[in-house]
């Protein structure tokens, strides 16, 4: 079982896409599709196998994480996402509890530091960037714009997925294959391969010579893991960032720290632009807008331009877009994201 704030349903598909690589036929409960099963055995976020294991996403933002036994529990993040962190320390706390045979630990996360790995009956195995103490770590690191490759022992490592955020993902993913008996060689021949999730930096198109990303990416951790990414890009002239804010409350919930990233994230030669609040339902007090973000980012400085119409945008971005420059487009839970790019790449 995977959990954390960040980074689920990419370790817990990488683990998955693995297990089936080597005949493990395990059965995979995800948070997004992996793009590698997209033409088959799935294109959706589950497939049922004919062994013995069960990959899974275990999510706190419903507090159904706090029912899972698994044999090998893995913990990549603890963050302010859904609630504060106060709030779901005691169910990660009750997680990792119930981990049997091993828990897999992100050492290089304060927040993970709080939990007492002593409540935990499991084999402990930390991974990380920083500690030269866990017992898998990632070396040598080398970020690409689309990859990254890093050594883990006196084994090289490539992947497709990019920023040290997705080093920390394959890390996790390796430790948990590792637990039930894969051989570290085997996962590094196979990494290459792995193409990541659906909507997880997901390359939409490139036109004009601008290229556009689609990211999942709609909390400030996640944000500015994404944003983080493109320090790589040697090459990049400008970052157009369009971010859809999903669901009133969790705007509300995430304001100050939207704008604070966005503010130190992003240039005065970038531009953000806004749409309005995607409205997922129910009884929300639709008291807050998009407007309101952009304007205190455009007051610290940063670029932003507010749209009530997410249409309305393509002609500016086309207009503004050039040689070497990306678009980036963040929002989640509304999969009509997607067409945007595609909508964004025929106005290039």
């Amino acid at each position: 079982c995977f959990a954390g704030t960040s980074g689920k349903s990419t370790a817990t598909a990488l683990c998955a896409y693995v297990l089936i690589e080597l005949g493990y036929s395990p059965n995979f409960i995800g948070g997004a599709a992996p793009v590698n099963f997209l033409d088959g055995p799935t294109t959706g976020n589950a497939l049922g196998g004919k062994g013995d294991i069960y990959c899974v996403e275990s999510c706190e933002s419903d507090g159904s994480i706090v029912s899972y036994r698994p044999d090998v529990g893995v913990i990549l993040n603890i963050e302010r996402d859904h609630h504060e962190v106060e709030k779901l320390l005691p169910m990660f706390e009750t997680f990792a509890k119930a981990a049997t045979g091993h828990l897999v630990l992100n050492a290089d996360c304060p927040n993970i530091a709080r939990l007492d790995p002593a409540n935990s009956p499991a084999e402990k195995i930390y991974f990380s960037i920083q500690s030269a103490s866990s017992d898998l770590r990632a070396c040598e690191i080398n970020l690409k714009p689309m990859g990254a490759s890093f050594s883990v022992g006196e084994l090289r490592m490539e992947s497709r997925l990019p920023g040290m955020y997705n080093i920390y993902n394959t890390l996790a993913a390796l430790a948990a294959c590792e637990a039930v008996g894969v051989a570290r060689e085997d996962f590094a021949r196979l990494l290459p391969a792995f193409r990541g999730v659906v909507r997880r930096f997901q390359l939409a198109g490139k036109k004009r010579g601008v290229t556009v990303i689609d990211d999942f990416a709609h909390n400030p951790a996640k944000i500015a893991a994404v944003l983080s990414a493109f320090d790589s890009w040697k090459e990049l002239r400008r970052r157009i960032v369009v971010f859809q804010p999903h669901g009133y409350g969790p705007t509300r919930f995430y304001f100050d720290e939207l704008v604070e990233t966005f503010a130190s994230k992003l240039t005065e030669n970038d531009l953000l632009i806004l749409p309005e609040i995607y409205y997922a339902g129910g009884t929300a007090a639709k008291d807050i807008s998009s407007r309101d973000v952009a304007g205190r980012v455009k007051s610290l400085g940063v670029n932003a331009v507010y749209f009530e119409k997410r249409s309305d945008a393509v002609p500016l971005i086309a207009k503004e877009a050039g040689e070497g420059d990306v678009v980036v487009v963040l929002g989640a839970r509304d999969d009509s994201l997607s067409d945007f790019c595609r909508q964004v790449l025929e106005a290039l």
